[in-house]
């Protein structure tokens, strides 16, 4: 028997309207600084109803993305420079 443990950092992003989560944003960063996204919508209404202010919070949240898989990209010991773009 053998026991594995990975590490993983995990970002959730939940856009609310009051106390309502109207969507969840989820990325999950692997060792080597991939993301693997996730997302669904709570409301349909209120996304609709308040899409322009969403779709900032949206862009917000694949910025830290972004930040993120950088960080973890430029901690490996031969971080590849031509991964950014």
């Amino acid at each position: 028997m053998t026991l594995e443990i990975i590490r993983t950092t995990k970002l959730e992003g939940h856009l609310k309207v009051g106390e309502e989560t109207v969507k969840v944003m989820v990325a999950e960063f692997d060792a080597n600084g991939r993301a693997h996204r996730n997302e669904w919508i709570n409301n349909d209404e209120l996304y609709n109803a308040n899409r322009k202010e969403m779709r900032k919070q949206e862009r917000a949240f694949q910025n830290k993305v972004f930040e993120i898989e950088d960080e973890i990209l430029a901690s490996l010991p031969a971080a590849d420079e031509s991964a950014e773009d």
